[in-house]
C-alpha cells in the first residue's frame, strides 16, 4: 500500500506542475520538472557569482594579485580582534538580490534550504574552522515577525 500512495502522490504532483509550473523565483522561467531546486532555476544558481580570488582569509574581500591576504587585508585591518572571521557566499547582483528579497519580502521560505545549504559549504580559516561553528541569527522586531509570518535569518542558520 506505501508503494500505492506514492504513486498517487506523484502522479498529483505532476498534475500540480501542469497546472501551476515551478517559476523561477529569480527569474520568472518556467523550471524543468528534472531539476531538484522548485524554487530556484539551476540557471540563475550558476550566475549566482562568488567573490573572486584572491580573498582575504579574515573579511573575504578581494585584495590585489600583489597584496598579501594574511592575516589582514586593508579593509578588515582595523577591525575589533573577536572578529577574526566573516563570509558572505555570493556578490550581490541581480540573481542574488532576487533570490534573497524572495526570501525576505515575498515569503518564499524554501529558497531558506539551498541557501544555507551554499553558506555551509563555504571555506574558514583553520583557526575557526577547528572550533565548533555556531550561526546564531539576528533576532527580528516582533513587528517584523508579524508582516514576515518567519524569521528569515533563523531558517538560514
Amino acid at each position: 500500500m506505501p508503494y500505492l500512495r506514492d504513486v498517487f502522490r506523484d502522479l498529483g504532483d505532476g498534475a500540480m506542475d501542469l497546472v501551476f509550473a515551478p517559476v523561477c523565483v529569480s527569474c520568472d522561467r518556467p523550471i524543468p520538472t528534472t531539476e531538484k531546486d522548485r524554487l530556484v532555476c539551476r540557471l540563475c544558481w550558476v550566475k549566482c557569482r562568488t567573490l573572486p580570488h584572491p580573498r582575504c582569509d579574515r573579511c573575504w574581500g578581494p585584495v590585489p594579485a600583489n597584496e598579501d591576504p594574511r592575516p589582514k587585508c586593508r579593509t578588515c585591518g582595523d577591525w575589533p580582534q573577536a572578529v577574526r572571521a566573516i563570509r558572505s557566499a555570493f556578490l550581490m547582483g541581480s540573481e542574488t538580490r532576487a533570490i534573497v528579497h524572495a526570501l525576505k519580502y515575498r515569503g518564499w521560505e524554501g529558497v531558506a534550504d539551498p541557501m544555507a545549504q551554499r553558506m555551509a559549504e563555504m571555506s574558514w580559516p583553520r583557526d575557526v574552522d577547528d572550533e565548533v561553528r555556531t550561526v546564531v541569527p539576528v533576532p527580528t522586531s516582533k513587528a517584523r515577525l508579524r508582516e514576515r509570518g518567519y524569521n528569515q535569518a533563523a531558517l538560514l542558520a
